[in-house]
């Protein structure tokens, strides 16, 4: 088979491969699984109190999955996260409360005898909980109307009465073998208990006990039916009840009634769970989302095909072409039925990021092939073997950015799994097309004659097109060490006075958007939520007409007495709630340092094995010198850090990589010809052949990392801003960083050591 029918054959599956990937797609409304934060939504994260076992939580997991299934949602996530922690997202989910109340009900059932005489005192005030004697508690039943609703006092607090019970149970929840929905004589719903054949022992032997001592004392006994340490019901017992039923009624509510029995059929949890985060989302608010990051990913995409076509013209198409596989090939990974992925907003700012990567990737190899003409090579000779150099910088710098990707994935709370894991996935797509698409279609463009016009590659007519300029970057070390050194003593100087703008994600708290009918402005809104008792609630505005309000931690009743307030004064329109315990912010940022070291430890691992441990100690260095700018600025501008920052910095551990290792690459290959001068004038001749590739790479990527800033949401916003200052940083560091620190280091060496080669500088630069 010749080259021409191996590249025809290449180019055919790829068209197979983008009918197959359209069927998949179509029609995306459908096909396109969108996570919580674009339709909507609960997201909570459950931690385990006290000492647990990995069995326990394995139990605790698929009860959470037993009670969300009988929900009815579509397509619900649920994940152990770490040891102790389950994560749960319910896409879609309309009644959030519903949701809330179910997942996390611990649903231990107890049934506890009522001491009367306690009981009463407890009730008239003459004695506290606290004067009680040992073995006694106090538990409170929640009052209900004829219609079944909570009856509330003049404070708006609901009316709860209270019942003194023996803290040790009569019998427990391990006595019921199921329960179901019944109605009484009033045609009202009430709660059947069935027990198993030991439960209905037991139940016979407790009520023949508690008859017998109403017969004693002549006071008629009750049972307190306890769940959740909340009683459900106080019944009598006269006689010894020889049954293998019970059940708990009053006026409560269908619904209520419904979900008592679903939590009694899953059975109690082995733990107690904590809520430590939890995300609600309306669906209005993420379709709005959905649009602007749809809207940015659009425009971003186009000005990169438009900037390919203009600086490269006929190699700018190929580009394109490639670009288009890449995009195809990219949604049907995400929407095909076998793929684990949902599309998100981190994730849309991760497929925006490798729209990026994935034009680098081409020019790479476009930069290279022109460098072969230049050098004289015919243009089908170029092709062939810009083309190969190109690949060995495509796949290093792919690497490291897959094992950054990869370690943000294993760290990460759920919403930010979603962004690696596109980006993961952009990455290796990316390698896919660059191996097969752009060079098929490269090499069959090369036995054409119109590609052997210089001009239609963006090239000058042949001879003239010489390397632009030639960059003395290391004689200039100094200069460029104390540009960097002043901006991060600034850096740090800011962050050891200012500190930094934590968000919510990193304090416990509630944090409201919301968004209204009515034309308001910040006070308004702020004065309505203070006189509901949240006079230290924040407000700011989040985009037009929408508002975020932050508060101390809420209980769920607490949320709904603020939203119940707002809009009874503007008119909610749509709302999104975020709480955060004490604990996961926390969390957040130990995930952030082990994501941060481990990415450094593989980093100069892989770096050392493909170049030298000298490279990868100056690539550490540029990294170092990136991260602590990018905070530095975040501390200095004030803006707020979240969840999206700690992803869009951790990304940046692997673009930055990018970039030096396009240049050290090119220093690795001309390291041979140092010998004829000095190492340091080699690295200069190294940078000064890529700057204009390391330039536009990082214009490529740029572009839609701006159109994320510009036209994105407040999530991809956040992550744009982050990438955006440390996208520009890592291009500064890998040319005047790493660079003249590698030439530093390296020039310590013998063979390099100048004065002992013959060099081409007249003065070598001691440090």
């Amino acid at each position: 088979m010749t080259d021409r029918q191996k590249n025809l054959l290449i180019l055919g599956v790829m068209l197979a491969l983008v009918a197959v990937s359209v069927y998949l797609i179509y029609p995306p409304s459908q096909k396109t699984r969108l996570g919580l934060d674009l339709q909507g939504g609960l997201e909570v994260v459950l931690q385990a109190q006290g000492d647990v076992d990995s069995e326990k939580m394995d139990q605790a997991e698929l009860i959470i999955r037993n009670r969300v299934d009988k929900l009815g949602v579509a397509e619900p996530s649920i994940n152990r996260q770490g040891t102790n922690q389950i994560s749960v997202s319910l896409a879609g989910i309309t009644d959030v409360d519903e949701a809330m109340d179910l997942i996390g009900k611990t649903a231990i059932l107890e049934f506890k005898k009522v001491d009367q005489d306690l009981t009463k005192q407890i009730r008239a005030g003459t004695i506290t909980a606290e004067q009680l004697p040992e073995g006694k508690q106090v538990l409170y039943q929640v009052e209900r109307d004829d219609k079944g609703e909570i009856v509330h006092d003049e404070q708006g607090q609901p009316v709860q009465t209270p019942y003194v019970v023996d803290r040790e149970p009569l019998m427990t929840g391990d006595a019921l073998e199921g329960a179901s929905v019944g109605y009484d004589q009033f045609n009202r719903a009430k709660v059947n208990m069935q027990f198993t054949s030991e439960g209905s022992k037991r139940f016979a032997e407790v009520t023949e006990q508690l008859a017998t001592a109403g017969a004693i004392t002549g006071t008629v006994q009750q049972m307190a039916i306890v769940l959740d340490d909340e009683i459900q019901s106080a019944p009598t017992v006269k006689e010894k009840i020889d049954s293998d039923s019970a059940e708990i009624t009053g006026n409560i509510p269908f619904k209520e009634v419904q979900n008592t029995v679903l939590v009694l059929q899953t059975g109690a949890l082995p733990v107690e769970l904590v809520t430590v985060d939890k995300s609600e989302i309306s669906a209005t608010l993420g379709e709005d989302s959905l649009k602007q990051g749809l809207i940015a990913a659009a425009i971003g995409i186009a000005l990169v095909m438009i900037f390919m076509i203009i600086w490269y013209r006929l190699l700018g198409v190929v580009a394109m072409l490639a670009m288009v596989f890449y995009g195809i090939f990219f949604y049907a990974v995400l929407t095909n039925p076998w793929s684990p992925a949902t599309l998100t907003l981190p994730g849309i700012a991760g497929m925006i990021l490798t729209v990026g990567m994935a034009a680098d990737a081409n020019v790479v190899i476009f930069e290279r092939i022109k460098e072969e003409v230049r050098s004289g090579k015919t243009i089908r000779s170029a092709v062939g073997s810009g083309y190969s150099k190109g690949f060995r910088t495509i796949l290093d710098a792919n690497a490291v950015t897959l094992i950054t990707a990869f370690i943000i994935f294993w760290v990460a709370t759920a919403g930010v799994k979603g962004f690696a894991l596109t980006l993961m996935i952009g990455v290796v797509i990316s390698m896919f097309t660059a191996i097969l698409a752009t060079r098929a279609m490269l090499s069959l463009l090369a036995n054409m004659k119109l590609f052997n016009n210089p001009t239609l590659m963006g090239l000058k007519s042949k001879g003239k097109d010489k390397q632009w300029f030639t960059f003395d970057v290391v004689n200039r070390k100094v200069l460029w060490f104390t540009v960097s050194g002043l901006i991060i003593i600034v850096s740090i100087f800011s962050l050891s006075t200012k500190g930094l703008n934590l968000g919510i994600d990193f304090k416990s708290g509630s944090q409201l958007t919301v968004s209204f009918n009515k034309d308001t402005n910040v006070g308004d809104v702020r004065d309505v939520v203070a006189a509901g008792g949240n006079s230290d609630a924040v407000v700011q505005t989040v985009g037009e007409g929408r508002y975020k309000v932050t508060l101390p931690s809420l209980s769920n009743q607490e949320e709904d007495a603020v939203i119940s307030s707002l809009d009874g004064s503007f008119g909610v329109a749509e709302k999104s709630w975020k709480s955060v315990g004490p604990t996961f912010g926390k969390q957040v940022v130990n995930s952030m340092i082990q994501a941060i070291i481990f990415a450094w430890l593989l980093i100069i691992v892989y770096v050392s094995f493909r170049f030298e441990y000298k490279f990868a100690v100056a690539t550490i260095a540029a990294l170092v010198h990136d991260l602590i700018i990018t905070v530095g600025v975040y501390s200095l501008t004030g803006r707020e850090v979240t969840t999206a920052t700690v992803a869009a910095v951790l990304t940046i551990l692997g673009y930055s990589l990018y970039d030096t290792i396009i240049v050290f690459d090119r220093v690795r290959e001309n390291q041979p010809k140092a010998r004829r001068g000095t190492y340091g004038d080699m690295v200069n001749k190294s940078v000064s052949e890529v700057i204009v590739r390391s330039m536009i790479t990082t214009l490529t990527t740029l572009m839609p990392v701006a159109c994320l800033l510009i036209f994105g949401g407040e999530t991809l916003k956040d992550f744009a801003f982050a990438l955006l200052v440390g996208i520009t940083s890592g291009t500064y560091s890998s040319i005047f960083v790493a660079a003249p620190l590698l030439t530093f280091w390296k020039e310590r060496e013998k063979r390099y050591r100048p004065g002992k080669t013959k060099g081409t500088r007249a003065k070598a630069t001691r440090a």
